[in-house]
């Protein structure tokens, strides 16, 4: 029952703040639902915590509140990294729905693909670090 009240409370909130998304390839809903999904999950915990709610507890509201999504931000931990991914995909998302498909297919379809395949274009801490140090030799 919990995992079916986090999914109708995700899309709710992915409609609050990315309007209709179903005019998107299935790939791309899912991809916004999946990240969506686990921000909401780490989001939850620290929200229910902060409200002392029990385990399991939905909020009525349908937006992530910024003050909280702000602090979660400024924690070098997988929250970091769910708060940016979660903010580029909204930035991601917007400049597809910019995009008119039957006007410009190329334009769409590179957005597509920026939203599926843009995370990986992005160099890793262990990449980073190994780069480092083979500058230092």
């Amino acid at each position: 029952m919990i995992e079916n009240a986090l999914h109708v409370w995700v899309e709710r909130v992915i409609k609050t703040e990315l309007g209709d998304t179903s005019h998107f390839p299935a790939s791309v809903r899912g991809h916004i639902f999946t990240t969506y999904r686990n921000f909401a999950c780490a989001y939850l915990e620290w929200l229910r915590i902060q409200q002392k709610q029990p385990h399991g507890w939905i909020p009525e509201e349908t937006e992530f509140d910024t003050s909280l999504v702000d602090g979660m931000a400024h924690f070098f931990s997988d929250h970091q990294y769910l708060v940016n991914e979660m903010n580029l995909l909204k930035s991601r998302v917007r400049r597809l729905s910019s995009r008119d498909c039957r006007r410009n297919a190329t334009a769409y379809t590179e957005c597509v693909d920026h939203i599926l395949h843009g995370v990986a274009e992005r160099a890793s801490f262990n990449q980073i670090y190994m780069a480092l140090r083979e500058e230092d030799c």
